[in-house]
């Protein structure tokens, strides 16, 4: 059992915050290895990061699980992303598709959003998680999901977003019935359902989980335009041969 059990308490213990005042104390420079920080977080202290060894990461996920929170797990090595593509993960690699809606124009945000919310499906019916790969990108996944209101589907308004991504990154609503119902194409206005049809239907166990190669210092910063932080919970590998 890692010396960090029990895990709620433990884990407020040892978790680092990575501040604007703690980061001008350190500098940009110093590595979160050697980062030390005197001030303990409380409960209130907003975007906690805490250190965890790779061998405790399945620990670390059901910590996620048990608080509500949606894990994001910052992992320069990599490791983390491979044991994630063995564990029956559905993986969005946020990186080209940041590239190709925001940079090279190859894709609309609409037609962006369409691309996930495909991903989401998939990975609610068949994997164990839905994996955002954002390496060291920070996609607007809000702008994403506003430029799906009021599309058109044929001859029908549509006044829903295709991707809900606040809900998506939501522990308890991302297994909610009404998001299932909003992603299922059935429910979809103008959509004339055949005999063979099935709804979606969300695996057992499934989740949501997503890793960054994003500093420690810079992760909160970078990230608080790209997810709904309050949802979710910082890991740090600060050493992956751990």
């Amino acid at each position: 059992m890692p010396e960090w059990m029990p895990l709620r308490e433990m884990y407020r213990r040892k978790a680092i915050s990575y501040t604007p005042a703690a980061k001008a104390r350190s500098g940009r420079e110093t590595a979160c290895s050697q980062a030390r920080f005197t001030k303990m977080p409380t409960d209130t202290e907003p975007h906690p990061i805490i250190p965890i060894q790779l061998t405790h990461l399945l620990a670390a996920l059901d910590y996620a699980q048990s608080t509500s929170k949606t894990p994001i797990i910052l992992d320069k090595s990599g490791k983390v992303d491979v044991f994630f593509a063995h564990r029956h993960s559905v993986i969005v690699e946020c990186k080209p598709l940041v590239l190709d809606v925001f940079m090279r124009h190859t894709l609309t945000a609409a037609d962006g959003a369409r691309v996930l919310a495909d991903k989401i499906r998939g990975a609610m019916q068949v994997a164990a998680y839905l994996h955002f790969r954002l390496t060291d990108s920070a996609p607007n996944f809000k702008k994403l999901a506003d430029a799906t209101l009021n599309e058109s589907i044929g001859e029908i308004m549509h006044h829903a977003a295709w991707f809900p991504y606040a809900d998506v990154f939501d522990v308890k609503a991302v297994r909610d019935d009404a998001l299932v119902a909003k992603l299922d194409p059935l429910n979809h206005p103008g959509v004339v359902r055949k005999p063979n049809d099935a709804p979606l239907v969300v695996r057992e166990g499934f989740s949501v989980v997503v890793t960054s190669k994003f500093d420690p210092e810079d992760a909160v910063e970078f990230l608080t335009s790209s997810l709904p932080l309050s949802k979710c919970q910082f890991f740090h590998i600060a050493d992956p041969n751990a």
